[in-house]
């Protein structure tokens, strides 16, 4: 009975201790919620006025993680200017796209989850006409954290893409 007693205590131990490591990151490296672009930029002086989708955006091209290349795009909230999300998404290797995406989808979950601990969720959504997504989500009490990968082999398509977002009330741990 007591080492039932005694391994159940240093069973305890070890659990409140690695979840103890998990720290909420506050943003995304450098960038921490709520900067104003001027501060974005002195934190990253490699930052600039991108074009995503058509919207003028601050970021950074080329940024790598290992041996991959992302794009990374900083988003601020227009009623006070601050920073509220950082989405990066893989540069596709001009030889093989889906292979590097897939490789950055491989290479970010292991990261998360050597930082983070398992995702507070997973998701795989149906196939469909856009092919397979699939998504992991960490949620900390100021940030929530999204791996998404959509893998759509008809059309020879893979994206890996993850948003650093300021967490919003409505979210659910």
């Amino acid at each position: 009975m007591k080492y039932a007693v005694l391994a159940l205590l240093l069973f305890s131990d070890r659990a409140t201790i690695a979840q103890d490591k998990v720290i909420d990151p506050g943003g995304w490296t450098k960038a921490k919620w709520g900067m104003t672009e001027a501060q974005i930029k002195a934190a990253f002086p490699e930052a600039k006025h991108i074009i995503d989708n058509g919207d003028p955006l601050l970021g950074l091209e080329h940024y790598e993680i290992g041996p991959i290349k992302y794009r990374v795009n900083f988003y601020r909230d227009m009623k006070d200017v601050g920073l509220n999300g950082v989405a990066l998404h893989a540069e596709n290797g001009d030889a093989t796209p889906g292979v590097y995406a897939e490789a950055a989808r491989s290479a970010l979950l292991s990261a998360l989850r050597d930082k983070y601990g398992e995702p507070t969720s997973t998701e795989t959504q149906p196939p469909s006409l856009t092919g397979v997504v699939r998504e992991w989500r960490w949620l900390m009490p100021q940030t929530g954290i999204t791996l998404s990968y959509m893998d759509a082999p008809e059309r020879q398509y893979r994206f890996a893409f993850l948003v650093y977002s300021k967490r919003k009330k409505s979210d659910q741990l």
